[in-house]
């Protein structure tokens, strides 16, 4: 895969736009063009907007390779599972549960179609809801025992 593609996929991964994915390291206009394959990026700044995003290097680079990663064939990537905890904590961070809520969809609908997230995933996710509400109530019974034994709730 070529590291534009890959760069844009795991952009919109992480709900990140072009502007937030480059501010660190080069223009917009730049990084534009790198996920388009005019120009190129050399490896140090790929590294500098990779880590600046919190995006794994060893991870985004094992993507490149052509055939799949040994990874279980029923479970989301570790990566997925990276971003997806980053969109939660970006919604809890803006308090806003209606994002929240689509996210919790997203992760029931990967377990419908045999692919789901690690269980810890679902955690953070109810973990975050009752952080906004200050409250247990629309959180499963696995989880507010995690909060009771850590004093969350």
């Amino acid at each position: 895969m070529k590291i534009g593609k890959l760069l844009r996929e795991t952009r919109l991964v992480a709900g990140l736009t072009q502007t937030e994915m480059a501010a660190v390291a080069i223009s917009e206009s730049f990084y534009s063009k790198v996920e388009r394959g005019v120009h190129n990026i050399d490896a140090d700044t790929l590294v500098e907007v990779l880590k600046a995003n919190h995006i794994n290097p060893v991870q985004f680079f094992s993507r490149t390779l052509d055939g799949p990663m040994q990874e279980s064939p029923h479970k989301k990537s570790i990566l997925d599972a990276g971003f997806m905890v980053k969109k939660i904590v970006r919604s809890a961070n803006k308090r806003d549960l209606e994002k929240l809520g689509q996210l919790k969809k997203e992760i029931d609908q990967a377990e419908e179609q045999g692919k789901p997230y690690y269980i810890w995933i679902s955690y953070v996710l109810e973990l975050m809801t009752t952080w906004i509400t200050h409250s247990t109530d629309d959180i499963s019974g696995n989880c507010q025992i995690f909060c009771v034994n850590r004093s969350f709730s």
